[in-house]
């Protein structure tokens, strides 16, 4: 099995990916300016990291893949 890195290139719709060790979240808005978008009640941050909308696009002549998610709490 081999690994891809880079998974930005991946996503469609996403404004940007956020990656982590070992994890990547799409954001559909810049998250490294995330702040400047903050409301009281944070809702518009929040909707913007649920990927909805987000496709991960690939092309590959392997017989099989293999994803991992991990939910967010809440």
């Amino acid at each position: 099995m081999r690994s891809v890195d880079g998974f930005g290139a991946f996503f469609e719709g996403a404004v940007s990916v956020e990656q982590g060790d070992g994890w990547v979240r799409p954001w559909r808005l810049p998250h490294t300016k995330r702040l400047l978008f903050s409301t009281p009640d944070d809702a518009l941050v929040n909707c913007a990291g649920m990927p909805s909308a987000v496709r991960l696009r690939f092309r590959t002549d392997s017989e099989n893949v293999k994803l991992g998610v991990v939910p967010l709490d809440g």
